[in-house]
Parts: structure tokens; sequence; C-alpha cells
């Protein structure tokens, strides 16, 4: 059978379709071909420009005097440097805090003197004692330095006073427990006798505030007011005894004054003499008179 005009129209159209999609796919890769040239220009143009602007940094760079090669490792190793950073800055704190405790003990010790002075003291305990003196043990043995610096002036001044009363017709007992160096008798309490009782106040100097801290019953002693001989005595016993227990036993010193109230002579005397059996008197009371 032969083809009809239309059957033959028919593949000619297929035929020429085949042919047009074909030339379509050559347009499509050929355009593909142009673009991916393209890009591949546009990419080695960037790179090329890339490479450029890095010969111009490391250029830059070595016209400042420094080595690129060097600047660019510093770059790549910026963590690491960044820890070191901190730790240099902790560091640095450390020390700001060191030199503030420094400044600060400057501050107390401003005296290069005194601060040789106290190194030579105790290079001295620690030659005469053979044993080494911790900083927690310095303060007290300085305390306790000063303490026997004291006991010793008073020995000093308790020898005076004997030296100067032995050879008095009135006789002499027990030496005083507090003197100055020059043998001058220093006063613990001033006592007044009263129709009620005992009225007792401080006559210690202030130069004493530490020994007299050191007395017991002394504060009970002193807040208690008018008190009753009885309630003095019992006050004022564990003085007697520490004054007993002394090296050389001593007796503190009283003044003794008497209240203008008070006219019965024998409340006075009983009083007075109450007083006397714990401490030793400078009587300022005057006659008295029934």
């Amino acid at each position: 059978m032969r083809p009809t005009s239309d059957d033959s129209l028919f593949q000619l159209s297929l035929t020429e379709l085949a042919f047009i999609l074909v030339f379509v796919v050559l347009l499509l890769i050929g355009a593909k071909l142009v673009l991916d040239r393209g890009e591949a220009d546009k990419s080695q143009e960037m790179l090329t420009a890339c490479v450029q602007e890095k010969n111009d940094c490391v250029e830059a760079l070595a016209k400042g005097g420094g080595d690129p090669n060097v600047i660019i490792d510093t770059l790549v190793n910026a963590p690491k440097l960044r820890k070191e950073l901190e730790e240099s800055r902790a560091r640095e704190q450390e020390l700001q805090e060191k030199l503030k405790a420094f400044a600060a003990l400057r501050e107390k010790f401003p005296d290069p003197a005194r601060v040789k002075a106290a190194e030579d003291f105790l290079d001295a305990y620690e030659k005469g004692t053979k044993t080494p003196l911790s900083p927690d043990a310095a303060k007290k043995q300085g305390e306790d330095a000063a303490r026997l610096a004291r006991e010793l002036d008073n020995c000093r001044g308790q020898l005076k006073h004997c030296v100067r009363v032995t050879g008095a017709p009135k006789g002499y007992g027990l030496p005083p427990c507090w003197l100055d160096s020059a043998g001058q008798i220093q006063y613990l309490l001033n006592v007044e006798i009263r129709p009620d009782g005992l009225a007792v106040e401080r006559a210690w100097l202030p130069e004493r505030d530490d020994d007299a801290n050191q007395l017991p019953g002394l504060r009970t002693t002193l807040e208690a007011g008018v008190q009753s001989l009885d309630q003095f005595k019992s006050n004022t016993q564990a003085i007697l005894g520490l004054s007993k227990r002394a090296n050389p036993e001593c007796r503190h010193y009283v003044v003794i004054r008497r209240a203008p109230s008070l006219r019965d002579i024998d409340q006075f005397n009983r009083l007075r003499l109450g007083v006397e059996d714990h401490f030793y008197k400078l009587d300022k009371t005057g006659p008295v008179s029934r």
C-alpha cells in the first residue's frame, strides 16, 4: 500500500520535529558551555584578584618593617595568643594584689629603722634562746617581754623604796606591788568610808591599765558601787591572793577617805581596819569626832 499524502506529511513532521529537538538540545549544550566558560573566566579573574591582593598585603607588611610570614603565623596562632594573654592578665592581677599588700605593709611600717630594730630583736631572741621564733609566737613573746620589762621596773622601784625606808624608826612591812622607776608608790583604788559602807573608784594611772586589767575581781569591785565590808573583802580576795603569791610578796596600796557624814568612830575604825586586811593605805581620812 502506498502511503497517502497525509502519512508523508506526518512522517516529515516527525523528522523535522526530531531535528528541531536535536537542534534545541545542541543550543542548550552550547549555551551551557558558554555560561560555564564565563563562570570559569570570572572565577579566574577573582582568583587573580585575590592573589594580587595577597601580594599587595605581603608587600605592605614588608614595608611596615615586619616579617610577613611571622605576622601571618601570628594571626594563625591567635587562639593560642589569646590564652597566653588571659594568663598574662591573671598574672598581672596577682602582682597587683601583691603590690597593694606591699604598699599597705610599707604604710604600716613606714620607718625602715623600726623594721630593722624588730629584726635585730628577733635575731637576738633566737640567738639567746637558741630557738627559732615563728610569726605566730612572735607577738606573744613580745607581750611577755614587755610584761617582764614592767615587772623589772617594778622590782627596781621596790628596791629603791625599801632602801629608802628600811632605816626609818617606824619600821616597814611588805613592799608596794606598784611603784614607778623612781620608787614612788602607784595606788590602785580610792576607797571612801561612808555610813552605809565602802564606795570604791579607780586610782591607778593610765600607764597601769594593762596591769589593772590582769587583776582578778577588780572590775567586780568597781561595779559593785557602795558595798559592805564583807562584800568588799569578797570582791578583793583574789587580788590579795595574787599579791601574796608575787615574788617578792607585796601589797597594793589604796587611798582611804572618810565621808563627812560619817560620825560613828567605831563604824569608821571597823571599816578602815577591814580595808587594811587586804591593802596598805594612804590615809586621808582626817580626824573623826563622835
